[in-house]
């Protein structure tokens, strides 16, 4: 079980180098990169920065940075000239005349430095974003470079996964996009700013400037302590999440097998246990990031309280100010400008905090993807191999050791010598794992070998250029890969470098076998296949993929069971063309079937990891015990067996139906309604950390049975009669496809009041009394600001008014004092409180969406919206974006409202005329904020949602890497990925645009707001409407407000891509739950095991029907029924339908008599196990947990799992293994989710199996089981069928394309009846 990951604090400086995860670096990478101690340095900022035209962008933006810079120090002292007049005209030193001439031309700087702010702001944030969007789009091509020159043993040492790695490099992007923005050109704007501010400071008023300056060190220190604090809370956090990541990538990659095996309690229990360590992390990160932040803010107003009580004493003004005009005193006009400064620069410094935060994360994501890059280019730095004039195909293994990097102590070939002669077929033959398709891919040079040596035409391989051997050797492997494109382009992948034209696509698809898809509908060459193939059915696949392989037609074939999932004519009829095809060229043919071997063809049979025999066939068989002919031996009477029916199924009464008529349905067993003994994962047990979560499935009112008559079949719900489906099955039914949600949900248009109203609901109890905290600590802080601000102008007072008392100084000195201290406190609760509600609402969400996500019908899973790669960014890095809408922008759009309320209150006391100066300055921002934020939304989705393109696009080529490697795809998907790549860049100009827009109006905004209250003010002092008292108290107030207001302006850009953030997680979570899923609640006490499938139609969404009227009676305590018939007649929906993975708009199926759709959903994925056709083993799960993967309610011990592993024939191996049933399966880089390299395909066939097994179904659906089974094994399954249908009861239906020798033929010995399915109906 997944538990919390211990970090010492103490260690963090030692964090980077010790944490692998966002890389997903594995543990012996990671031990050699920490003796080389690397630190997360400025510089990893610029890891990607690209090429001179991103130089110039960044040159341009460092010099509108300083400019800007400029801005406000010269504000400050243009203000302060104004005061000063002002105060001169006070004092009677200038008339009114002279007082208007001198403020009139001081506005005018001031409107002056409002188009200079308005400008240089304006190109500082289009500059800063665009070397960010460079550098991102930089990154995002270097990380595509680096996985696909990788080898295939480093994707298999992948801790998490390659698909978490992929979503947590996404992440990693997104943050040191996010850092080089906005962020970095603010922090040095307002270093600048506070340089300067503090150099104006000075020259006017040095000893003020000291005194209020004096703490600064001591604060810098407290300040770099705690700053120490974050770097190991931010690791441990990305640690938990890649857990998240690694579940929720395994879940959605292999959706259809969760549902079937029930274990969406298990992944969402995984994963809101990660959330809730990550969580936990972050609450600690917000503790240290709010106390810093808290201190800070009250050290800093506490300062000019303190400096101010410093200089009275020690100004040459004397008491009173009564000295002012005495040599070396200080003028009004200087405290004023030093006071403003200082004001400025202590303001910077705050804005400069939160900014600190974002750039240490970018900085550790720069180390991350930099350390990335550097193994690539020790990759790229390889020198390149020979490349031979000629291919001539002749391989010879010379005492060849192997073992997969997954399990490096168990040697898969051991010292083994074998010789593929050059323009013939050899065949490769043995038992399930015996090491055949190793061999394939060493010669492909996936890996490198232990020991001994493979030679190409007599040259080492290691001395042969990979690439040119990829050119002239094709693989095709027993899992068939396929692209998320049309049918005609995955065939067309074979030449993807040409043009190929649909008649040559067509040749070669007809010569895979593929004539029934061709003339299956007339858009077939457009028809999508679906991400993975998911599309078409196993054989349909295979035949695309070989068709592929056919258009390549290059001199070396390896046929890895590439015909596996076809019937056994069919797998003839290919075999032989392909033979008769690749006459006098090399062909290497890795099969467990040796029906199909010519006599006179090179057979070697593998034992064991070594080369037990070798020769023709012909003379291998004439061997009198050798391990080949023992085998063919096997194979023969498992094929005799075929022939007959065991005594132990005779019986008079044994009948299987299938009529148009309705079939004729009874069952003897009572049922059970309801669910209320359904455990809830959340609430106790193997996730004890985790909060409580809603149990899976959720509860649904339960039907009241009245008397059931169970002679009939027929069940009495609330109504008294009802048929075989009931009435509100059948109302549901009617408008089913209305329920299919494929379209935008309405939270994509959700505003800002809109996406605060989902917090509050999203709270419990306890964090709504958080968040009540943290409002009325942000109304503390609001208020605290203004009354700081007048106490602020009262001590200015004090040194321009001669009648100012001592008492009157202190008390005012007091109440700044305490205002800092008030605030600081408040200031470290607002931030603390707001940001751990900020992850209880994300955590919400994000297990929410997850588990909204796990109750979605597989139709949903196949809309192009919906892909793989977009739902694993949208719960990681787009949740973790959504958190900063209440943790920053709620906070400080709250502090704004309120301070502007306090401010035109306190204005409209000490002059009302301000106040409606302000009222129409905002009415006439108003419109243009609106304006800005539209365009900044607009974009902010646009770009977000190119971005998505371009990681799913990322994630199927490297997900596939093996079969891109292998086809030498890299070119294509490069050329893909760049256009989605450059289309995310091109969006993202006009965010650019916008956002500079915005931000140049926002703080322009400033000046020019001062420019008109500076006029008003000086109007209403020079016709005597009021004193300069109350004039420089407004002033003082209304500055601190403007600056709030500017500063919540400046973040529209940041919140535009926030609340895009937040639409998507919210859509996600509040999918709606009504599907065929959601139905049903009965939960029969016994299950006999009869199943009737009742004039059943279905067809996939836009795609041509599959099953017509199709009717079929299985009756329990019978023989295994085989279902046999050509690939995509219909047979493997049949198990889909049964499982309720789809529904059938018309016809019925039942179960013991019930309608499925009234049995609960999870029940009925209890008692009816299936063994798919591809065996879909989830990664970085355990050997044990993978067989007992889903097993609920019944749960599922050790001694049912070693049975169901010995019946499958598995369990043998998986003792032999280093580490047991504990081996922890990883998947790779292959994505064909059968476990990779750590099993071989019969492997993984059989501990799907086994998985099946050990849940002791009443029904087991098995869909082509022995594909990958050598005769041997199938024997062995043989023999557990029998017992499992004779000894246990067990209703058991076998799928196959076979009609003789389907299943392999071991399992058909004791195969009772056999159903032949064609067009959708039974034809036999």
């Amino acid at each position: 079980m997944y538990n919390e990951i211990p970090i010492d604090e103490e260690e963090a400086s030692d964090l980077l180098e010790n944490s692998y995860i966002d890389s997903g670096i594995s543990d012996d990478e990671g031990s050699a990169r920490a003796q080389s101690k690397p630190v997360a340095k400025f510089s990893f900022l610029f890891s990607f920065f690209p090429n001179s035209r991103a130089f110039y962008y960044l040159l341009t933006a460092c010099l509108a940075t300083v400019i800007s810079g400029f801005i406000v120090p010269a504000m400050s002292v243009v203000i302060g000239k104004i005061l000063d007049s002002l105060l001169k005209f006070g004092l009677g030193i200038y008339e009114k005349k002279v007082l208007r001439a001198e403020v009139q031309g001081l506005i005018w700087h001031l409107l002056g430095l409002g188009i200079g702010a308005f400008i240089s702001n304006g190109v500082l944030n289009v500059m800063w974003q665009r070397c960010a969007d460079l550098q991102a789009k930089r990154a995002r091509e270097c990380v595509f470079e680096s996985l696909v020159v990788r080898e295939l043993e480093w994707f298999d040492k992948r801790k998490h996964g390659v698909g978490a790695m992929l979503t947590q490099t996404q992440t990693q992007i997104w943050e040191l996009e996010t850092a080089l923005g906005q962020p970095l050109g603010l922090t040095l704007q307002s270093v600048i700013i506070s340089i300067l501010s503090l150099v104006v400071s000075l020259l006017h008023c040095w000893r003020l400037t000291l005194a209020i300056l004096v703490v600064l060190p001591i604060t810098g220190s407290i300040q770099y302590y705690l700053h120490s604090k974050l770097p190991p809370l931010l690791e441990k956090q990305k640690q938990h999440l890649a857990e998240a990541s690694k579940s929720a990538n395994r879940t959605i990659t292999n959706i259809a097998n969760v549902k079937s095996l029930n274990g969406q309690a298990f992944e969402l229990g995984v994963f809101s246990e990660a959330v809730e360590f990550a969580g936990n992390a972050f609450r600690l990160q917000a503790h240290y990031e709010a106390l810093k932040q808290g201190i800070f803010q009250s050290v800093i107003l506490a300062m000019f309280a303190s400096g101010f009580w410093y200089y009275r004493g020690t100004s040459p003004m004397g008491e009173n100010g009564k000295d002012q005009n005495s040599r070396g005193a200080t003028q009004p006009g200087d405290i004023i400008t030093s006071t403003w400064s200082c004001l400025m620069a202590a303001q910077h410094f705050l804005m400069m905090v939160p900014q600190l935060a974002i750039l240490e994360k970018g900085k550790i994501a720069g180390a991350h993807l930099s350390y990335l890059m550097s193994r690539t280019q020790r990759v790229l730095g390889r020198p390149r191999g020979l490349r031979l004039k000629e291919f001539g195909g002749g391989i010879k293994f010379h005492d060849v050791s192997f073992a997969y990097p997954s399990r490096p102590s168990q040697r898969v070939l051991k010292n083994i010598t074998l010789s593929i002669a050059p323009n013939k077929a050899t065949w490769i033959v043995g038992k399930s794992g015996s090491g055949k398709s190793t061999i394939g891919n060493l010669i492909l040079k996936s890996y490198n070998v232990q020991g001994g040596f493979i030679t190409l035409d007599g040259k080492p391989l290691e001395s042969l250029d990979t690439d040119w051997m990829r050119e002239n050797i094709t693989v095709v492997q027993q899992h068939s890969v396929l692209f998320n494109d049309t049918v005609f382009r995955n065939i067309a992948l074979g030449k993807a470098e040409s043009r190929v034209s649909i008649q040559q696509a067509k040749e070669a698809l007809l010569m895979a076998g593929g004539e029934g898809l061709i003339y299956s509908s007339d858009d077939i060459w457009s028809r999508m296949a679906g991400a993975r193939g998911l599309k078409l059915s196993g054989g349909q696949k295979q035949r695309v993929v070989l068709a592929r392989a056919i258009l390549r037609d290059t001199p070396f074939l390896i046929l890895d069971e590439a015909v596996s999932a076809m019937d056994s004519v069919t797998r003839s009829k290919i075999i032989e063309s392909i033979i008769e095809w690749r006459k006098d060229r090399t062909t290497v043919i890795i099969t467990h079937d040796i029906s199909q071997i010519p006599f006179g063809d090179m057979v070697y049979f593998i034992e064991d990891g070594v080369v037990a025999e070798s020769g023709l066939r012909l003379e291998l068989e004439d061997k009198g015990d050798g391990y080949f002919q023992k085998f063919v031996q096997t194979f023969k009477a498992s094929m005799r067996t075929c022939e007959s029916t065991p005594e132990d199924y005779r019986s008079d009464d044994y009948e299987y139906g299938f009529s148009r008529g309705k079939p004729i349905i009874g069952f003897s067993s009572g049922v059970e309604t309801g669910s209320s003994e359904r455990p809830n994962p959340g609430a106790h047990g193997q996730y004890p950390h985790r909060r409580k979560i809603p149990a899976w499935p959720p509860e649904i009112p339960n039907h009241q049975f009245d008397s059931p008559d169970y002679t009939t079949g027929i069940i009495s719900t609330n109504s008294k009669e009802s048929s075989l489906i009931p009435p509100q099955c059948e109302s549901i039914f009617a408008i089913w496809p209305l329920c299919l949600l494929f379209k935008k949900q309405k939270s994509d248009q959700l505003d800002l009041y809109q996406i605060f109203l989902t917090v509050w609901s999203s709270l419990t109890q306890k964090y709504r009394l958080v968040l009540i905290l943290g409002i009325i600590a942000t109304f503390v802080h609001a208020i605290a600001t203004p009354v700081f601000s007048f106490a602020l102008s009262r001590l200015l007072a004090s040194f321009v008014s001669p009648d100012t008392q001592a008492h009157e100084f202190k008390f005012w000195e007091f109440v700044a004092s305490s205002t800092a201290i008030v605030d600081g406190v408040a200031y470290y609760t607002m931030l603390y409180c707001l940001a751990i509600v900020s992850q209880e609402w994300v955590d919400y969400h994000r297990n929410a969406a997850y588990r909204h996500i796990l109750k979605q019908p597989l139709e949903w899973f196949e809309d192009p919206n919906n892909e793989g790669g977009g739902i694993s960014q949208d719960l990681e890095k787009h949740a973790e974006q959504m958190k900063e809408f209440v943790s920053r922008f709620t906070g400080n759009g709250l502090v704004g409202v309120v301070m502007l309320v306090v401010a035109a209150i306190w204005c409209l006391i000490l002059c009302w005329r301000f106040t409606l100066l302000v009222a129409v300055i905002l009415a006439a921002l108003s419109p243009l904020e609106h304006l800005f934020q539209r365009a900044a939304d607009s974009c902010e989705e646009k770009y977000n949602s190119a971005v998505v393109e371009s990681g799913n696009v990322l994630q199927e080529a490297i997900e596939n890497v093996s079969t891109v490697k292998m086809l030498q795809l890299d070119g294509y998907f490069r050329v893909k990925y760049q256009k989605a790549v450059n289309r995310a860049f091109k969006t993202g100009l006009k965010r650019c645009l916008w956002g500079g827009c915005a931000f140049g109006m926002a703080e322009s905004f400033m000046p020019w707001a001062l420019a008109l209250i500076l006029s008003l003010g000086t109007y209403l002092v020079a016709e005597g409407l009021y004193g300069l008292e109350p004039i420089l108290g407004v002033l003082t107030i209304l500055s601190l407000t403007l600056a709030q207001i500017t500063s919540i302006l400046g973040m529209i850009p940041q919140l535009s891509s926030c609340k895009d953030a937040a639409r998507r997680v919210l859509r996600l979570s509040q999918l709606q739950l009504v599907s065929h899923e959601s139905l049903g609640s009965l939960r029969p006490i016994s299950i006999q095991g009869t199943i009737v499938f009742n004039n059943l139609s279905f067809s996939y969404r836009n795609s041509i029907p599959v099953l017509d009227e199709f009717d079929l009676s299985i009756p329990s305590h019978k023989p295994p029924l085989l279902i046999t018939g050509s690939s995509g007649c219909g047979k493997s929906s049949l198990f889909k339908l049964l499982l309720r993975l789809y529904h059938s708009p018309s016809g019925a199926i039942t179960l013991d008599g019930i309608p499925i759709c009234d049995i609960d959903v999870k029940y009925l994925r209890e008692v009816v196990a299936i063994v798919p056709a591809s065996p879909g083993l989830f990664d970085g799960l355990s050997v044990f947990e993978n067989i007992a993967y889903g097993s609920g309610s019944r749960g599922c011990s050790p001694e049912a799992v070693y049975n169901a592993a010995k019946l499958a024939g598995i369990h043998d191996f998986i003792v032999s293994l280093s580490e047991g049933y504990h081996t922890i399966l990883n998947r790779g880089g292959d994505g064909s989710g059968s476990g990779g390299c750590s099993l071989s395909g019969g492997q993984a066939q059989r501990v799907a199996i086994a998985r099946a097994v050990a849940r002791k179904p009443k029904v087991l659906l098995l869909d082509e089981p022995c594909s990958a089974l050598d005769v041997e094994s199938e024997k062995v399954l043989d023999e557990g069928l029998r017992r499992l249908t004779v000894e246990e009861g067990m209703t058991v239906v076998v799928i196959t394309h076979g009609n003789v020798g389907g299943m392999g033929c071991g399992a058909e010995g004791h195969i009772g009846r056999r159903v032949v399915v064609s067009g959708g109906k039974i034809v036999e």
